[in-house]
């Protein structure tokens, strides 16, 4: 997950042959936002197989499609399983990092 590494791997590819037209991957959003944004240029189509973050919507990003949900989708289903159980109090505990970080 750096992105240094990704995005150089990512120019490497395009600059060799053949002709690209998909791009599958990333992973990890620090890799995923850089790439799908300079992938635009090429008028590449990047297709995640995990990476959930909610700000790769089709507004940001025509060209990104995910094979996973968003982070976003999974907010009505939390909401269901409170109202299912009465809760009216909840504690939430987090990760500040990025998804798959070490």
């Amino acid at each position: 997950c750096n992105a240094a590494v990704g995005v150089k791997a990512f120019f490497d590819m395009m600059h060799s042959g053949p002709h690209k037209v998909m791009l599958f991957g990333d992973v990890c959003t620090q890799v995923t936002d850089p790439i799908a944004k300079a992938s635009k240029h090429w008028r590449l189509t990047q297709l995640s197989y995990a990476d959930t973050h909610p700000m790769f919507t089709s507004d940001n990003f025509p060209n990104f499609f995910r094979i996973v949900p968003s982070e976003n989708a999974f907010n009505a289903p939390r909401v269901a399983l409170l109202n299912h159980f009465n809760w009216t109090r909840v504690g939430t505990i987090y990760q500040n990092e990025p998804r798959y970080a070490l």
